[in-house]
């Protein structure tokens, strides 16, 4: 879910010579740069990218299949990981106590996410904030102070090792204190970094996404079946410090990032890209009946509430790509130029930047696939889909 995500398009600044978003070549441009209402004290990306020297050449990494590192990457040096160093650090906002969506005063520890690259171990530190008693920032009362735990940490970095290196940079905390009205929101950034601490970087995440378990959840359009994690009738509570779960929730709530970030090329544009638009991107929706509004839907949870864009469409589709096999073959089918946006057109890379499937590098996929209960034909499932 994102925030109040619009049609409002913010100026865009691409430097000559970078790949451009989907709406031309399907490749993005390079990722932004951390935005100003990020907090301060957060790890910082390093200056540089290490010494190419110390890696393969550049066209000879190129030519193979695969992640490759490039300009537009960055590494941490170090991560104070929850898994070495659990001690709970406390964050001061600089800018006070009373920013919307802000978490002064919160704790946190560090998620590490390291991969090989190249020949190189690559390190992405993500901050994890929650409330440190009983009530969070709006003065309601939560419980993730009294449950949080290795498994909850697990979940997190399990779901950010299963996406592209150039991905994972966009996310950069994941504050856990029941803010969102469902599972979780990643709203863009507002430019108002002394008053609003949204800032297309962060994720806002419920207890509920690790108390519970996978379920139907009412729709635009229908219903469409919640995966908390990969397998139904299980949930992270209670789980070991090294299970293997990861959330198909969380992967929707980091494709509207990579949507602003990545595609878009700016953390202020929370607008969809053309193969994910729905009515209301077209300004057509006084026009279509029921069941041509649901057309271009993925899921029944395909337009925010309260508008008609597709940019929960698209966190669908990120969804499905990076889910399980079943789910990435249905996208191809389904919504191929989508499709042609991750895996590239022949002509054009993709946003997946040759990162071998998930479930090919060991970390698992979802396990079925419910399709979503349509109100166009009385909530029964009767598309593929």
């Amino acid at each position: 879910m994102s925030l109040a995500c619009g049609t409002r398009k913010a100026a865009q600044s691409v430097a000559p010579g970078t790949a451009r978003s989907p709406r031309q070549l399907l490749a993005a441009p390079a990722a932004a740069s951390t935005s100003s209402a990020a907090a301060p004290a957060a790890p910082q990306f390093d200056a540089a990218p290490p010494d190419a020297g110390q890696s393969l050449a550049g066209d000879a990494a190129a030519a193979l299949p695969g992640e490759h590192w490039r300009d537009d990457l960055r590494s941490d040096e170090s991560c104070r990981d929850y898994r070495t160093d659990y001690a709970l650090s406390v964050y001061t906002d600089p800018h006070g106590p009373n920013r919307k969506y802000g978490y002064d005063g919160y704790g946190y520890r560090e998620v590490e996410v390291s991969r090989e690259i190249d020949g190189i171990l690559r390190k992405h530190c993500v901050r994890v904030y929650h409330p440190r008693d009983g009530k969070n920032a709006q003065k309601r009362r939560v419980h993730v102070a009294e449950h949080i735990g290795p498994a909850w940490y697990r979940l997190i970095e399990r779901t950010l090792s299963r996406i592209p290196w150039r991905h994972l940079q966009q996310v950069q905390a994941v504050v856990i204190d029941d803010r969102p009205l469902l599972h979780g929101v990643a709203p863009f950034n507002r430019q108002e970094p002394s008053k609003d601490a949204r800032d297309g970087h962060t994720i806002w995440l419920h207890e509920r996404l690790f108390e519970g378990m996978n379920h139907w959840a009412s729709g635009n359009y229908g219903k469409y079946w919640a995966y908390q994690v990969q397998l139904d009738g299980v949930k992270v509570e209670g789980q070991a410090a090294d299970h293997e779960l990861f959330s198909p929730v969380l992967l929707h709530e980091i494709g509207h990032l990579v949507n602003y970030n990545v595609l878009n090329g700016s953390a202020s544009d929370p607008t969809c890209p053309p193969c994910a638009q729905m009515c209301g991107d077209r300004k057509d929706c006084g026009k279509l009946d029921a069941a041509a509004r649901e057309a271009p839907c993925a899921t029944a949870y395909c337009t925010g509430f309260g508008h008609e864009s597709g940019t929960e469409n698209w966190a669908e589709m990120y969804r499905w790509y990076y889910q399980g096999s079943a789910t990435r073959d249905l996208l191809a089918r389904s919504f191929p130029a989508c499709s042609a946006v991750f895996e590239g057109n022949g002509s054009s890379p993709g946003i997946n930047d040759g990162l071998a499937a998930p479930w090919d590098r060991g970390l698992g996929q979802s396990e079925g696939y419910h399709r979503t209960l349509w109100s166009s034909c009385q909530e029964k499932p009767c598309k593929d889909r």
